[in-house]
Protein backbone atom coordinates (compact mmCIF):
# COMPACT_ATOMS: atom_id res chain seq x y z
CA UNK A 1 0.00 0.00 0.00
CA UNK A 2 0.84 3.72 -0.47
CA UNK A 3 1.61 4.14 3.63
CA UNK A 4 3.57 1.44 3.33
CA UNK A 5 5.46 2.57 0.94
CA UNK A 6 6.12 6.17 2.45
CA UNK A 7 7.27 4.30 5.78
CA UNK A 8 9.43 2.52 4.41
CA UNK A 9 10.96 4.96 2.06
CA UNK A 10 11.79 7.23 5.48
CA UNK A 11 13.11 4.89 6.61
CA UNK A 12 15.52 4.25 4.16
CA UNK A 13 15.79 8.36 4.44
CA UNK A 14 16.84 7.72 7.75
CA UNK A 15 19.83 5.34 6.92
CA UNK A 16 21.29 6.89 4.50
CA UNK A 17 21.32 10.03 6.58
CA UNK A 18 22.69 8.62 9.76
CA UNK A 19 25.47 6.97 7.34
CA UNK A 20 26.17 10.41 5.93
CA UNK A 21 26.46 11.80 9.59
CA UNK A 22 28.62 9.44 10.17
CA UNK A 23 30.67 9.69 7.77
CA UNK A 24 30.80 13.54 7.84
CA UNK A 25 31.44 13.89 11.70
CA UNK A 26 34.10 11.13 12.00
CA UNK A 27 36.15 13.61 13.91
CA UNK A 28 36.86 13.15 17.48
CA UNK A 29 33.92 15.14 19.26
CA UNK A 30 34.22 18.66 20.50
CA UNK A 31 32.56 21.44 21.67
CA UNK A 32 33.72 23.45 18.10
CA UNK A 33 32.43 20.37 15.97
CA UNK A 34 29.02 19.78 18.00
CA UNK A 35 28.62 24.12 17.71
CA UNK A 36 29.49 23.53 13.62
CA UNK A 37 27.30 20.54 13.31
CA UNK A 38 24.40 22.06 15.20
CA UNK A 39 24.29 25.38 13.75
CA UNK A 40 24.49 23.44 9.74
CA UNK A 41 21.57 21.59 10.86
CA UNK A 42 19.42 24.59 11.99
CA UNK A 43 20.39 26.61 9.50
CA UNK A 44 19.16 23.78 6.99
CA UNK A 45 16.08 22.71 8.77
CA UNK A 46 14.96 25.84 10.72
CA UNK A 47 14.16 28.78 8.14
CA UNK A 48 12.08 26.99 5.63
CA UNK A 49 10.29 25.10 8.99
CA UNK A 50 9.40 27.95 10.61
CA UNK A 51 8.55 29.94 7.28
CA UNK A 52 5.76 26.73 6.81
CA UNK A 53 4.52 26.78 9.84
CA UNK A 54 3.87 30.71 10.03
CA UNK A 55 2.16 30.43 7.02
CA UNK A 56 0.55 27.26 7.76
CA UNK A 57 -1.06 28.80 10.89
CA UNK A 58 -2.10 31.95 9.24
CA UNK A 59 -4.11 29.77 6.77
CA UNK A 60 -5.78 27.46 9.23
CA UNK A 61 -6.30 30.62 11.63
CA UNK A 62 -9.62 29.79 13.93
CA UNK A 63 -9.29 26.14 13.31
CA UNK A 64 -5.64 25.76 15.39
CA UNK A 65 -6.09 25.17 19.01
CA UNK A 66 -2.17 27.26 20.60
CA UNK A 67 -1.25 23.64 21.84
CA UNK A 68 -0.65 22.64 18.13
CA UNK A 69 0.53 25.86 16.94
CA UNK A 70 3.02 25.62 19.61
CA UNK A 71 3.70 21.63 19.67
CA UNK A 72 4.24 22.02 16.08
CA UNK A 73 6.67 25.10 16.78
CA UNK A 74 8.47 23.08 19.18
CA UNK A 75 9.07 20.03 16.98
CA UNK A 76 7.03 17.82 19.06
CA UNK A 77 4.25 16.85 16.25
CA UNK A 78 3.59 13.22 16.00
CA UNK A 79 0.77 10.95 15.07
CA UNK A 80 2.40 9.24 17.43
CA UNK A 81 2.35 9.88 21.47
CA UNK A 82 4.97 10.24 23.84
CA UNK A 83 4.07 8.97 27.28
CA UNK A 84 0.14 9.90 26.77
CA UNK A 85 0.93 13.35 24.92
CA UNK A 86 0.29 13.63 21.66
CA UNK A 87 0.50 16.56 19.38
CA UNK A 88 -1.05 16.46 15.82
CA UNK A 89 0.84 17.90 12.57
CA UNK A 90 -1.14 21.16 12.06
CA UNK A 91 -4.09 20.45 9.72
CA UNK A 92 -3.29 20.40 6.30
CA UNK A 93 0.37 20.47 6.50
CA UNK A 94 0.73 16.71 7.87
CA UNK A 95 4.12 16.72 6.30
CA UNK A 96 5.69 18.27 9.52
CA UNK A 97 5.43 14.60 11.17
CA UNK A 98 8.84 13.92 9.66
CA UNK A 99 10.48 16.75 11.29
CA UNK A 100 10.09 15.85 14.97
CA UNK A 101 11.81 12.59 14.21
CA UNK A 102 14.60 14.42 11.91
CA UNK A 103 14.81 16.61 15.60
CA UNK A 104 14.89 13.89 17.54
CA UNK A 105 17.63 12.00 15.12
CA UNK A 106 19.96 14.99 15.87
CA UNK A 107 20.09 14.91 19.28
CA UNK A 108 20.45 11.45 19.32
CA UNK A 109 23.38 11.53 17.09
CA UNK A 110 25.50 14.00 19.74
CA UNK A 111 24.99 10.62 22.23
CA UNK A 112 26.75 8.57 19.50
CA UNK A 113 29.45 10.53 18.00
CA UNK A 114 30.16 11.23 21.73
CA UNK A 115 30.46 8.08 23.32
CA UNK A 116 30.99 5.81 19.63
CA UNK A 117 29.33 2.59 21.23
CA UNK A 118 29.77 -0.40 19.33
CA UNK A 119 27.66 -0.99 16.57
CA UNK A 120 25.78 -4.29 18.19
CA UNK A 121 25.48 -2.28 21.21
CA UNK A 122 23.65 0.53 19.08
CA UNK A 123 21.21 -1.79 16.84
CA UNK A 124 20.39 -3.63 20.17
CA UNK A 125 19.33 -0.55 21.91
CA UNK A 126 17.59 0.42 18.90
CA UNK A 127 15.63 -2.91 18.31
CA UNK A 128 14.90 -3.18 22.06
CA UNK A 129 13.72 0.81 21.91
CA UNK A 130 11.14 -0.16 18.59
CA UNK A 131 9.81 -3.09 20.31
CA UNK A 132 9.04 -1.74 23.48
CA UNK A 133 7.31 1.28 21.64
CA UNK A 134 5.34 -1.17 19.27
CA UNK A 135 3.76 -2.46 22.18
CA UNK A 136 3.33 0.70 24.26
CA UNK A 137 1.55 1.88 21.34
CA UNK A 138 -1.19 -0.47 21.30
CA UNK A 139 -1.72 -0.29 25.10
CA UNK A 140 -4.49 1.70 26.52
Amino acid sequence: SHDMLASVSVLVLFVLSGYVSGLTNAQVFSKELVTNYLLKRCVRLMPIYYASIIITILITWGRLSWVEALGNSLFLQNFNSYFSLQISPIYGNTALWYLNYDVVYYVLFLGIWLWKPKSVITLTVCFSLSICGWYYQDSP
